[in-house]
């Protein structure tokens, strides 16, 4: 504004400003002495004159007041520009947020723009409704899946019992109640797996020094007679893995990776059993033989009920899906964290990676 100012009130206006000056020997004289200032417009020959003080300030009010007006108009419609600009991501997130209370997840903001605050603040709304999605969609298919599986046990009590009603004279009774005793035992099993799964993450957790070598080697113990009737060789690589947790809940979770490895496998095929220590963490790693798996499916095996096909169905204990759901569970209770990758040549490798338990303080307790 003052550059403004400054350079009207330069080259603008012509200056004809005169001015008396009374001295001991021009007072005697009757004419005045007219002093010309000379004309700074540059040769330019301007309507304004200016002839008198009163006609500096009169226009250097008037200029600043149209600077100021001309300056306040510039601001308002720059800042109307750029408040826009800024309030579009805004309203394109507020948008997003309005869709997705309606229940529309997959609606994303994908913000094109500079990286700033804005930018930021739309990818991590873009990443909550990510999450969002994927946790509704694993909670639909949990739920379908539960259904398909309480459902198929109770068709086929139903099935026996209008058999039997149907034609009681050739039912024999001691064989149907074994097979409704199967199959009760079945949906019982399923019913006792979702409330254990419920409850791994409501009850407190009991801790103790567990060394996962020790643990690794009882259930390869315990599912060698499964494996042997499948034909799947077992091998273990025990090395010390001390960590601090639920002893019952770890026995499950190693045991239930040993299953797995076992049952999703193929006929004559091998599994291996590795326990150790890895960048600070002890860690317990399951590698199995198999048909190849999808990269694009590896995350749902942890969803409950969730099964691929390479099942080796003469398995005694077919399991109902919720091995690898409860080894997950079991991991984040306890701050670890499970990873699972397909194996080249088929088949996959999981590691449950757990905080490390240092001897000391195990040898202390």
């Amino acid at each position: 504004m003052l550059g403004v100012i400054y350079g009207f009130m330069r080259f603008v206006p012509t200056y004809q400003i005169t001015s008396t000056s009374s001295t001991p020997s021009m007072a005697q004289t009757d004419q005045p002495l007219d002093t010309e200032i000379p004309d700074r417009t540059l040769g330019v020959v301007s309507p304004i004159v200016l002839s008198s003080a009163n006609d500096i300030l009169s226009t250097l009010l008037i200029t600043s007041l149209l600077v100021l007006a001309a300056l306040g108009i510039a601001g308002i419609g720059t800042g109307w520009i750029v408040a826009g600009r800024l309030l579009r991501p805004l309203q394109q997130i507020n948008h997003a947020a309005q869709e997705a209370g309606k229940g529309a997840l997959d609606h994303r903001i994908r913000f094109e723009g500079p990286k700033d605050e804005i930018a930021d603040l739309a990818g991590t709304f873009d990443e909550m409704l990510d999450r969002l999605e994927r946790s509704f969609s694993a909670h639909k298919r949990f739920a379908a899946n539960a259904s398909h599986e309480l459902r198929t046990p109770l068709a086929a009590s139903r099935t026996m019992i209008d058999v039997a009603i149907a034609h009681p004279g050739r039912q024999e009774l001691p064989e149907l109640l074994y097979r409704l005793r199967a199959v009760n035992r079945h949906s019982s099993e399923i019913v006792e797996s979702l409330l254990h799964l419920h409850s791994i993450t409501q009850a407190p957790l009991t801790k103790a020094p567990v060394d996962l070598s020790a643990v690794a080697r009882e259930a390869v113990q315990k599912t060698r007679a499964e494996a042997s009737t499948l034909a799947v060789s077992i091998s273990i690589e025990d090395e010390t893995a001390p960590v601090q947790g639920d002893p019952v809940l770890l026995r499950q979770l190693v045991l239930n990776l040993v299953h797995n490895g076992i049952r999703h496998n193929i006929r004559a095929g091998t599994i291996t059993v590795r326990t150790g220590n890895r960048k600070g963490k002890s860690f317990v790693e399951v590698m199995n033989t198999g048909d190849k798996i999808p990269p694009d499916i590896v995350d749902l095996l942890v969803e409950p009920f969730y099964r691929v096909r390479n099942r080796l169905e003469a398995s005694p204990n077919g399991g109902h899906g919720l091995g690898l759901a409860l080894v997950q569970k079991i991991s984040e209770a306890h701050g670890g964290q499970l990873t699972i990758a397909p194996n080249q040549d088929g088949g996959l490798t999981v590691t449950a990676l757990l905080d490390c338990y240092q001897r000391s303080d195990l040898g202390a307790r």
